[in-house]
């Protein structure tokens, strides 16, 4: 409201600026984890899968800057909706993100996750890529088993 005022002097109208959009930033996030949060049985909905990544990168981006992680992303643009539960979804994106800025940290300090998404056929792909360490070779059989972690008691469950 002030911004809208006539008599607000030119620096103040900056830092009023500043505020309003930081302020934004804020709602936008509060927003996604609102979104992310709601714990609802699943629901299968039409779901644009590009920008459902997009949306749970943005619930990262400032961690993921400040860790020094740089994200690239190659979104196929004529990737077809989908039939899917975008929650449950958000959640696998979060965890490969997360896992991803986790290692990339532990490893070097720094990184870059490059997330592509790509038609093929009748089929959808997805790729989460970064340059960590990797998965051990006697962890890979295990990838898929509930609450299986490689991180130190505290640190998680592999769930995170």
């Amino acid at each position: 409201m002030l911004l809208e005022k006539e008599n607000v002097p030119e620096e103040i109208k900056a830092e009023l600026r500043l505020i309003v959009d930081g302020s934004q930033r804020v709602a936008d996030i509060v927003k996604r984890l609102l979104t992310f949060a709601r714990q609802t049985k699943p629901v299968k909905t039409m779901t644009n899968i590009n920008e459902l990544i997009d949306n749970t990168l943005k619930l990262r981006e400032y961690v993921l800057k400040t860790v020094n992680i740089n994200v690239v992303t190659r979104f196929d643009p004529e990737l077809p909706w989908s039939v899917a539960d975008p929650g449950q979804l958000q959640q696998v994106f979060l965890n490969l993100i997360v896992n991803a800025e986790q290692a990339m940290k532990t490893a070097h300090g720094r990184g870059t996750l490059t997330v592509t998404t790509e038609k093929k056929g009748n089929d959808i792909f997805l790729s989460f890529q970064d340059d960590g360490p990797g998965i051990k070779f006697e962890d890979l059989k295990r990838l898929f088993e509930p609450f299986f972690t490689t991180k130190a008691p505290g640190e998680g469950t592999g769930l995170a």
